[in-house]
């Protein structure tokens, strides 16, 4: 469950912003800012993920 954890809530977030967008409550800009910081962070994560296992298995 805890590998899941991560990918699940980012993408639960990409889900809702567009969705708050939708509803006229986030503008254009903020929507695209929004989705930037999701990716951003999908990536990083997904960076510090392996590096962490690569640590791990190293030792």
């Amino acid at each position: 469950m805890k590998k899941i954890l991560f990918p699940l809530l980012v993408l639960v977030a990409m889900f809702c912003i567009p969705v708050l967008f939708y509803l006229d409550l986030l503008d254009d800009a903020q929507l695209k800012s929004a989705l930037v910081i999701c990716t951003v962070v999908w990536f990083v994560g997904l960076f510090l993920k392996e590096n962490l296992s690569k640590k791990n298995d190293a030792v």
